[in-house]
């Protein structure tokens, strides 16, 4: 076999070299091509998403929000008048008054209400703001008002001669049913202080044991075991005045849509019987000037100026 030249070799690696070198080169350019089209370029959305300087880039945890502030109740449109009769000629009253500022004062009438008579008890008894009247007999009537020299704390009250003396019996008053003056939510019964179903405004006791309050939001509750204990009270609309008749309690409304003037209303002893409407007296005296009153069939109303009598439950006047 001939042996190549030795220049011939010579150019044959020479040439082997650069075409390596040029292959080297070629893959090295693919790899740094490949490598830049592996780099993540980040997404833009296909729309700008503006978000305002106040706003920071993280949610802060909320606040707690504040308890709710409730509006105060308002105050009760009910007056307090009260008023007591013993049949279809005698009955008292009083413009109620508050403690220490009214002096009580009562009047009684004797001949269904075309003339009264006025008792200063307010001088005699240290009396003040009169808070429940009740008129048991021909001789014996009671009230329960602030004593003025006490702090306006309740004193019972009573004349045993119609009216001629007033004195007062200061452990009676325990015993006595009424609304706590200074908290309409503590209702004094004959078994002591109880708390009251709602926020009272008159009470109308039938015994010792039965009694009706009226409300502040014209709801009536019925007890049968000195506040122990209420039913599920029911709401009478309008309701403004309350009193025992006897049989049951007898209601004076206003603002009823078949009635303008003072409703008159019967209401059963019994948890959760409803009202039944006994008549109607036309009236536009103000919700704040009425006050009604009953003796078996006989119902006194006291609105505005005027006081009528019906022999008949308030079906007439």
């Amino acid at each position: 076999m001939r042996r190549p030249a030795p220049a011939s070799v010579s150019r044959r690696r020479s040439i082997a070299a650069l075409l390596a070198l040029a292959a080297g080169a070629a893959v090295t350019a693919v790899l740094v091509i490949a490598a830049l089209l592996r780099t993540e370029v980040p997404h833009e959305p296909a729309y700008a998403q503006v978000i305002p300087e106040s706003v920071a880039s993280s949610s802060p945890e909320p606040a707690p929000s504040a308890p709710p502030v409730l509006p105060a109740s308002p105050a009760s449109p009910i007056g307090t008048r009260v008023l007591s009769a013993t049949d279809g000629t005698t009955a008292w009253r009083s413009g109620g008054g508050a403690c220490p500022g009214d002096a009580a004062v009562l009047e009684v009438t004797r001949d269904g209400g075309r003339t009264w008579e006025s008792h200063d008890v307010g001088t005699a008894t240290g009396s003040s703001g009169v808070l429940r009247l009740e008129a048991s007999s021909e001789d014996l009537t009671y009230l329960v008002a602030g004593s003025a020299g006490d702090g306006c704390a309740p004193q019972y009250v009573a004349t045993y001669t119609s009216g001629q003396e007033f004195e007062v019996f200061t452990d009676r008053t325990v015993s006595t049913w009424f609304v706590d003056p200074a908290d309409p939510l503590v209702l004094h019964t004959s078994a002591g202080a109880k708390p009251a179903p709602c926020s009272a405004v008159a009470v109308a006791p039938r015994n010792a044991a039965d009694a009706a309050v009226l409300c502040a939001d014209s709801t009536v509750w019925r007890t049968s075991d000195a506040g122990s204990t209420w039913d599920g009270g029911i709401a009478v609309e309008g309701a403004v005045s309350i009193d025992d008749s006897g049989p049951g309690y007898v209601l004076g409304a206003t603002g009823r849509a078949d009635c303008a003037g003072v409703q008159v209303l019967a209401l059963d002893p019994a948890a959760g019987a409803g009202p039944a409407v006994s008549g109607c007296l036309p009236s536009d005296a103000p919700v704040g000037e009425v006050a009604i009153a009953a003796v078996g069939d006989w119902v006194w109303l006291w609105a505005g100026d005027a006081v009528t009598v019906s022999a008949y439950g308030g079906r007439t006047w």
